[in-house]
Order: structure tokens, then sequence, then C-alpha cells
């Protein structure tokens, strides 16, 4: 179920590679060739990241060494985004294609979830149905279309920046001369290779943009199925919440009845509930170190970008606009993007609190001395300290709890230290400075 939720992400890094297709009882030797296909087709996708990876880093490190008037610290983080954002997928796809096998776990511990989700028989419960899986289908598309929106237009602002500044640099070099022109001029000065900037952009979107986009594939994987989590959880909260309003304040046969009944219907939610811990696990186990790698490195990225703006006078309005579209991006990747996993977590505590209301109505309905009646209860109160012990909480590697206050606090954390790190170093910096940094930055 894991790769029906998030159909096209997994199906798209199945196809190349990342992750293992369904295997058949009878594999042919075409099937066992087309495997081994894709699997060095993913180890060139990360290896072209490499690529892109040492030239980003062979730049900023050209450009750093180059200005030595500046504080080193502030030098950093103005040319490390870049860096960083080639780093993100050449970790992501490489661990995802050293662990696909363990992937096989994590849809498992899916299908028993929906399993005893459909047991259930909620009668708002649509874990099974056509709807339900459309539904799914289309948050998996949206996903798809967004992300890759939102690289692109990234990448198409950095590209019109860095011809802006081309065509700045070349009036003021040659005048009105058009002999060159910026599809024969090498973006990667001052290093020796000389690499037009046509071959540059192919290079960039093959080997930078691309994989950028199919790492946070990877995320959307692992986001769309805490999703898929949280309405399996709130359908369970349904279910309780109607048994609540089946009981009134009355103490009568019904109302003993109805309790009695109960005994089977516990039973569901405890297994639903078990299954629930599992599957989270199973999510934690799988996509917890490279979710913390992501979410460092976005958070590393921000500060990068948040660094460019709080510094540098832009001489120009389109740079001033890309990084700030560049750093709401990371925000969105950071807040937005990940909203599901503290949803999840909410909705697992919730279970805790409608099982005490259930015993509070249920306590009302049966008298004292009630063997049935206390065994029933109890079962209940093993149930709600189960679940408020133990909720489905996304960590990552025991030190990162995706709460809401966490994704809060680590964008104001960003915000502070950017505050912080101007108020401390921005009367070291000179203004003629500051504009030969924003100059190098926008260039590399």
């Amino acid at each position: 179920m894991a790769d029906q939720v998030a159909v096209l992400q997994t199906g798209t890094l199945a196809f190349l590679g990342f992750l293992q297709k369904r295997r058949r009882p009878l594999s042919t030797l075409a099937e066992a060739c087309g495997a081994w296909i894709r699997t060095t087709v993913a180890v060139a996708v990360v290896g072209g990241s490499m690529v892109c990876l040492g030239i980003d880093s062979a730049l900023a490190v050209k450009a750093m060494t180059d200005e030595t008037k500046h504080p080193f610290l502030v030098k950093i983080f103005i040319f490390s985004p870049y860096c960083l954002l080639d780093l993100r997928p050449v970790c992501v796809l490489a661990m995802l294609l050293y662990n696909r096998h363990e992937f096989e776990k994590l849809k498992t511990a899916a299908d028993d979830f929906i399993a005893d989700l459909a047991s259930l028989a909620a009668p708002h419960s649509q874990a099974s149905s056509w709807k339900f899986r459309m539904k799914f289908r289309t948050k998996s598309k949206l996903w798809f279309l967004l992300s890759g929106t939102l690289v692109l237009l990234w990448y198409g602002f950095f590209a019109r920046v860095n011809y802006t500044w081309w065509l700045q640099g070349h009036l003021k070099r040659h005048g009105n001369d058009t002999t060159d022109t910026f599809w024969m001029t090498n973006l990667l000065d001052p290093l020796p290779p000389f690499l037009p900037a046509w071959q540059n952009i192919i290079l960039w979107c093959v080997c930078s943009i691309s994989p950028l986009f199919l790492s946070q594939q990877v995320i959307g994987i692992f986001v769309l199925n805490a999703d898929f989590l949280k309405e399996g959880l709130r359908d369970l909260n349904r279910n309780i919440r109607e048994q609540i309003e089946s009981f009134g304040p009355r103490r009568d046969v019904v109302h003993l009845k109805q309790a009695m009944n109960l005994e089977s219907r516990i039973i569901f939610w405890t297994r639903l509930v078990e299954s629930s811990r599992a599957f989270c696990k199973e999510l934690n186990d799988f996509f917890g170190t490279i979710l913390f790698v992501v979410y460092g490195l976005d958070f590393l990225v921000l500060v990068g970008f948040g660094t460019n703006l709080v510094y540098m006078p832009f001489p120009g309005f389109d740079t001033f606009a890309f990084y700030v579209y560049a750093a709401l991006m990371i925000v969105a990747f950071m807040t937005l993007f990940l909203i599901p996993l503290p949803l999840t977590y909410e909705e697992s505590t919730c279970v805790s609190a409608n099982v005490q209301d259930l015993i509070d109505r249920i306590c009302h309905s049966l008298t004292e001395g009630d063997p049935e009646g206390k065994k029933l209860l109890d079962r209940l109160t093993i149930l709600e300290h189960s679940s408020r012990s133990y909720p489905c909480l996304f960590q990552s590697v025991g030190l990162m709890y995706f709460t809401r206050a966490f994704l809060v606090g680590t964008c104001t954390l960003a915000l502070s230290l950017l505050i912080l790190a101007k108020e401390f170093l921005s009367d070291k910096l000179t203004p003629q400075a500051l504009l030969t940094l924003s100059v190098n930055a926008t260039g590399a």
C-alpha cells in the first residue's frame, strides 16, 4: 500500500532504479537485465549530482579565497547554499539506493494497517475504496507538480539572474559590441575548464535540478504515507466518537447492552492502534536518517539565502527577488510540505482523549460491582494508557521530533541567528565590501 499511496513518486523512483519494482514469481532474463540497467541509471544520477557538487564547491572555494578582507563565517554562508543544494540529492538518493531492499518492510506494515482499518468497518471509512485511492493519487500528483514547479521556477530565476549579471559586465567591458553571446560564455570561469553556457544549463538541468527534484519526491513518499496514517487515525477517532455519542446520562438496559457490545469493537481499536504504531515505526526507520539529512541541509540553505538577503545591497531588483523566492521555497519545504507529520501526531494523541471520554460515559451507564463492566473498563483503560504513552510521533535519529512547535521553531531560529549575526558583524563590513560580496555570490 505504501507504493499505492505515493504512486507517482514510487513509480518514478522505481523506474530510475532507486526502488525495486514488484517481483513476479518467475522473473525472466529481460527483467533481470532491466533491473541492472535501472540500477546503473540510479548510480549515474548520483554520480552526476556529485559532479555538480564538485563544480559548485570549487567555484565557492575560489570565490572565498579571492575575498580575504571579509569575515570568514559570512563568506561561508553566502557561498554555501548552492553546494548544499547539490549535496542534498547526493545524500538522499544514495541512502535510498542503499536501503531500497528495506522498502518491502514498509509496504508490509502499510498493508497490515490498511487491513486493520478495513476490518474496523467504520461507516465513514473509505480506506479501501476507489474514492480513497483516487484521493491519494490526486495528492501524489499535486506533490509531484508543486515541488517540480517550485524547483524549475527557482532554476529559471537563477538563470535569469546569471544572464543579467553577464549582460551588465559585457556592456561595461565591450559597450554595444555583440560579437560575444551569452550562450558561448564560460560560466565556469575562473576555473580552468571551458564550458559554454548552453552546455552548462543542460548539465545543471540533468545533474543538479533533476536530482534535487527527485530528492523531494523521496520526501513525498514519506509525507504522503504519513498523511495516509493520519487519515486512518482520523477514521478511528470518528468511530470512537460515534460510540461516545451513543451513550447518554441514563443508566438503563439499552445503554448497558451497548456497553457490552463494545468488547469486539475495542479489540479492533486495539489492533488498529498497534498496527498504526508499527507503520509509524517503519516510516521512522526507513526515512528517519534521510529526513534528518534533508532537514539539516535545508536549514543551512535557508540560513545561507537569508545571509545573502541580510548582508548584500542588491543593485537590481531581480537579484533581490531571486533570493527572496529561494528562501521562501526552502521555508515551504521545511514547513508547508511537512504539515502532515505533526497532524498525524495530533490525531494519534486524540485517540487517548476520545477513549478517556468514552470511559467516562460508560461509567455513567454501568452499575458498581458489575464484573463484565469492570472488565470492559479495564480494557479501555489499557487502550487509553497505550495511546497516550506511545503516540505516532515522527522523529529523525532521536534528535528531531516533528511537531508544530518544532517546524515553527526551526524557522524562527534561523531568523534569530540572522538578526544576531547582522548585529554583531554588520559593522565590520563596509558598503564597498558588501557590494563586492554581492557580485561574487551571484556570479558563483
